[in-house]
């Protein structure tokens, strides 16, 4: 009988370590043999190709002034918006990671994660499948999903207020030639300390037509929502700048056990022209008598032009805009890439006893690529309405004159 046993053992081992072994010779192979490249960006891959990384990193400057901003003064001022520093990569092809920290929030805030961003690994060995754990964006709107380095616009729309963003979770996504599919479950208590709590969240994409300079997308998200342990809940925004530390919209802290997110988006691109619009919306559950419940929404309508004929990326498989190629880069003799953009957006945070306000704003863009790293930015923003009954921020619309200067790698 001992024989027997020992046998497929000795075999197992047999057949393990030579396996093992070449596995240690890899992994020592990438640490020891790797090439570096920068052209412009700072890249690693070992001589037989089975680590790569980049190293790459944001960095934007902003600057506002606020005109006719009421009784509280919002606070024109300077403010380094992100500073980020990355690196990801892959191993063995199907491995993927990335690490990705922001130098402006050093110090931990309401037990969140605070400057960390990304850090998650994933794999892809599977046909059209992709798994993915660690911390990271959960799959709601194409807008949360387009990097600021893309985005037409300084900051989000007000519709943002209502989506999961980062969280620590585990993640499914697939795909096949027109539709994507992700869904994950979440760990809210530490991106979102005030919504806490776990979540479920998905996503489902559908672009019939995705070739170089003509897409068609379309959308719909979906979260569902535990709060934390005190079961406390609150939505609010800033009008669409950052610089600013007054919400002129603001439910304040108020009771539920869990709440619902639902979000539909479309995206239309031809050449240098783009179009995209998101529907949100949020509905609480609170079961003790008594306390109130809130159904609340928001929407944007944005639109897009290169005046210089670029046209914006889309990634299908992600569901979002990437890097714009610049025809004609400065340094080249041209004149860099040039876009105009508006947009129309608002968000209602009011129900019978939250009166958390109304708001809508309107915002005209330029930009300005000197090249594939640098981009200019000039944001002019108009508060059109707000209605918050009660409150010293009622009826308080200002002008918001708003710019940026960042470079990225």
């Amino acid at each position: 009988m001992r024989a027997i046993i020992n046998r497929p053992r000795q075999s197992y081992l047999k057949n393990t370590l030579p396996r093992l072994n070449k596995l240690i010779k890899i992994i020592l192979l990438s640490l020891t043999s790797v090439t570096v490249s920068s052209t412009p960006s700072l890249d690693f891959e070992s001589s037989n190709g089975d680590f790569k990384a980049h190293l790459g990193g944001r960095f934007q400057v902003d600057a506002a002034k606020y005109f006719d901003d009421g009784p509280v003064s919002l606070g024109s001022g300077i403010e380094v918006r992100r500073a980020r520093l990355f690196i990801s990569g892959t191993y063995l092809g199907d491995w993927q990671f990335k690490a990705q920290y922001d130098f402006t929030a050093l110090e931990p805030q309401n037990d969140t994660l605070s400057g960390l961003k990304d850090a998650y690994i994933a794999y892809s060995g599977f046909k059209s499948i992709d798994i993915m754990a660690g911390h990271f964006k959960e799959p709601f709107g194409l807008d949360e999903h387009t990097s600021s380095n893309y985005s037409a616009f300084i900051e989000r729309s007000l519709a943002a207020s209502f989506a999961p963003g980062r969280n620590i979770g585990l993640a499914l996504s697939g795909y096949n030639d027109h539709w994507t599919a992700s869904t994950g479950i979440y760990n809210g208590g530490l991106s979102q300390p005030v919504h806490g709590g776990y979540g479920i969240t998905g996503r489902i994409t559908y672009s019939p037509i995705h070739t170089q300079d003509h897409v068609i997308h379309f959308g719909l998200a979906a979260s569902r929502r535990e709060t934390n342990d005190d079961n406390t809940l609150r939505f609010r925004q800033r009008p669409e700048s950052h610089i600013t530390e007054i919400h002129l919209v603001d439910t304040g802290k108020f009771d539920a056990e869990s709440f619902y997110l639902l979000g539909l988006e479309a995206a239309y691109i031809n050449g240098p022209f783009s179009i995209q619009s998101e529907y949100r919306q949020v509905e609480t559950n609170n079961k003790t008598a008594g306390n109130p419940e809130l159904t609340a929404s928001g929407f944007y309508v944005e639109t897009s032009w290169f005046i210089t004929g670029e046209s914006r990326h889309y990634s299908f498989k992600d569901g979002s805009f990437k890097q714009t190629n610049v025809r004609r880069v400065i340094n080249q003799g041209g004149f860099g890439a040039w876009e105009i953009a508006a947009r129309y957006s608002s968000i209602d945070l009011t129900d019978e006893n939250i009166i958390g306000g109304e708001e809508d704003n309107v915002t005209i863009g330029l930009n300005w690529y000197p090249n594939n790293q640098l981009r200019l930015m000039a944001n002019y923003t108009k508060v059109i309405s707000t209605d918050r009954p009660g409150n010293l921020l009622d009826n308080v619309e200002p002008d918001i004159f708003h710019m940026r200067a960042q470079i990225y790698w």
